[in-house]
C-alpha cells in the first residue's frame, strides 16, 4: 500500500485501505508497525512529518488528518511491479481512460502504479498491434457534448469512504437556487449520469430519499461512529426504479408501464429494429416513409425527452396523454417560434 516518493500516505489512509479488506486495526498500531518498518529499512523508507509534506504539496486536500506520511524511496530500486504482458497493460490503460471516474478513490490509488506501468509496457512494445487498439477505439455519448462540473477530490474521495465503510456524512449543500443547507445523510449509492455524479442517500431520521449533485457538496464531514440506519428496499437499484434520478413520471405512477405505439419515419424505425424499445416490440409498415412501432415500456421523463428529440420524424398514437403532452410542447414551442410568446 506503501507508494514510492514523492507520492505518500498517512497511516489513516492505510487503515481505511486495510478497512476495505476487512481487516480491523487501529491507527496507532499502524503507526508501531511502521516504526518497526523505519527501523528495518532505513533510507529506504521515508517518515514525512505533516508541515513538510503540506508545504511540499500546498495544493492537496487534507480533511482533518495531520499525521505523518509515508512512502518508499524514489531512489529503493527493489520495488518492482509484477511484469505486466500487454494484454494485462491495454486492459489496464482502457480502465484508467474511460472508467476511473466510476471507481472510488482507494481503489484508484492502489491501480495508479499499475497505469503506469502499463503505460511503459504499450510504449515498449509499441510495434505489437495490440498496444495501437487504445488508439482504435472511442466512447462517443449519444447527447450533446457539455463540458462537466468539477468534484473537488476531498468531496469525492469522503464519499466514496462513506459508501464503502457505510457510516453517515454531514454535508453543506448548495441547491439550484444558491441556497445552502446543511444535511446528515445514510449514503446508498453513487451514480454517474451525463458526465456528473449524483450521491443517492437518505436523510438521517426521516428516511426521505434525496438525490445530491457532488459538485454541489461544498463541505463534508464523515462520522466514522455513525453507521448508517439501515432501511428495507433501499438499495441503490431500488432507488433507481423507484425514479430516484429525476426521471419522473409523465403519467399517473413513477414508472408505470404503458402500451407505447408511435408512428416513425423509416431511419428511425430501421434503427429501433436493431436496438429495440422492449422484448415485445413490434413494427408494422404503413407505407414506404412511416412505420409504426409497438412496444410495452415505462413511462418516464427519459422517454418524453426522447420522443421529443425526434422532432416532427415521430408521432406518438398511444396512450391519450402523453400524444396530448407532446402536442401540448409542440404547439409551445410553434407559439414560440411564429409568435415570439415566451412560455
Amino acid at each position: 500500500m506503501l507508494p514510492q516518493h514523492p507520492q505518500a500516505i498517512s497511516a489513516g489512509k492505510i487503515k481505511i485501505k486495510l478497512e476495505n479488506q476487512r481487516f480491523d486495526v487501529d491507527t496507532r498500531k499502524i503507526q508501531r508497525d511502521m516504526a518497526d518498518l523505519l527501523a528495518v529499512f532505513e533510507n529506504k523508507l521515508i517518515c514525512e512529518p505533516y508541515p513538510n509534506y503540506k508545504r511540499r504539496v500546498p495544493n492537496a486536500e487534507f480533511e482533518n488528518d495531520k499525521s505523518n506520511r509515508y512512502s518508499w524511496s524514489k531512489d529503493y530500486k527493489e520495488l518492482k511491479l509484477v511484469g505486466l504482458n500487454i494484454n494485462q497493460a491495454l486492459s489496464l490503460r482502457l480502465v484508467n481512460k474511460y472508467l476511473v471516474s466510476l471507481l472510488p478513490k482507494v481503489t484508484i490509488d492502489d491501480l495508479e502504479p499499475l497505469f503506469k506501468e502499463a503505460a511503459n509496457v504499450l510504449t515498449h512494445f509499441e510495434k505489437n498491434a495490440l498496444s495501437k487498439w487504445q488508439n482504435k477505439i472511442a466512447i462517443v455519448e449519444a447527447t450533446q457534448p457539455l463540458i462537466h462540473p468539477v468534484v473537488k477530490p476531498v468531496i469525492n474521495d469522503a464519499v466514496g469512504q462513506a459508501l464503502l465503510s457505510e457510516k453517515q456524512i454531514n454535508i453543506t449543500y448548495t441547491r439550484h437556487d444558491s441556497k445552502t443547507n446543511n444535511y446528515s445523510l445514510n449514503p446508498i449509492g453513487l451514480v454517474l449520469r451525463n458526465g456528473s455524479h449524483y450521491l443517492i442517500a437518505t436523510k438521517v431520521g426521516t428516511h426521505e430519499r434525496r438525490q445530491f449533485a457532488l459538485h454541489r457538496i461544498k463541505k463534508i464531514e464523515l462520522l466514522e461512529d455513525n453507521p448508517v440506519e439501515q432501511i428495507d428496499n433501499c438499495t441503490l437499484e431500488d432507488c433507481l426504479q423507484d425514479g430516484q434520478m429525476g426521471f419522473n413520471l409523465t403519467g399517473p405512477a413513477a414508472y408505470s408501464m404503458i402500451n407505447f405505439v408511435g408512428v416513425f419515419d423509416t431511419i428511425t424505425a430501421n434503427h429501433l429494429s436493431e436496438s429495440k424499445l422492449s422484448k415485445d416490440q413490434r413494427i408494422e409498415k404503413i407505407d414506404d416513409d412511416h412505420y409504426q412501432v409497438s412496444a410495452t415500456i415505462k413511462e418516464t421523463e427519459q422517454l418524453y425527452w426522447w420522443l421529443l428529440s425526434f422532432g416532427s420524424r415521430v408521432e406518438v398514437k398511444e396512450p391519450q396523454h402523453l400524444r396530448e403532452k407532446m402536442a401540448k410542447t409542440a404547439q409551445a414551442m410553434l407559439d414560440r417560434y411564429v409568435t415570439d410568446t415566451y412560455l
